[in-house]
């Protein structure tokens, strides 16, 4: 199983959907707008989250990010990821929005839709200076299901994460220095 389809399993555990077969491509751009949760942690509160998706991510960018995670690990991925063509932006209410670099997209019939977004973090001056264990935690993660009828949808944020590949037990290791990911409610389509 591909490290991607495995990062998705897990994350489809926040999201119970259950996949059928169909092949219709969300219309480009594709911008959703959903209320941010936040419920502790570093982060607290509710802000608006807005995510467009200008392009999805060719299989050949996924596969060679796959690919350099198992060999070279996580930050050689990291560094990968920043090098390949923005997909998109995301925006945290009135904040300035931030780049996507990959976006993946699975159709699971009906109109219903299952994203996969991620993108670097920004790390602070103050985390790089002081050498925080913080660092290390370098991408952001985002997965939602969206149902294009009823125009309605969820997922979740995970800011700051590092991930690693175990290859003895063919699993992928998501670690959030946070424990709490932000749930992303009331998802809909914006145009």
């Amino acid at each position: 199983m591909s490290v991607r389809r495995l990062l998705l399993l897990f994350l489809s555990l926040l999201v119970a959907v259950s996949p059928t077969a169909s092949a219709q491509e969300p219309e480009l751009p594709f911008t959703l707008v959903a209320n941010g949760f936040a419920l502790g942690g570093a982060i607290s509160g509710t802000e608006r989250v807005t995510l467009q998706v200008t392009r999805w991510s060719t299989t050949d960018e996924g596969d060679e990010l796959e690919r350099i995670l198992v060999r070279e690990g996580p930050k050689a991925m990291t560094e990968a990821l920043r090098k390949l063509p923005e997909v998109g932006r995301a925006r945290i209410g009135t904040e300035l929005s931030y780049a996507l670099r990959f976006a993946e997209y699975n159709d699971l019939g009906n109109g219903r839709y299952r994203l996969f977004l991620a993108t670097d973090r920004d790390i602070s001056i103050f985390e790089q200076y002081w050498s925080t264990r913080t660092v290390d935690y370098d991408l952001t993660l985002v997965e939602l299901v969206y149902d294009a009828n009823a125009n309605a949808g969820e997922g979740v944020v995970a800011a700051g994460v590092r991930i690693a590949f175990d290859e003895p037990n063919n699993r992928l290791i998501i670690e959030d220095y946070d424990t709490q990911p932000v749930r992303l409610r009331n998802v809909r389509a914006s145009r």
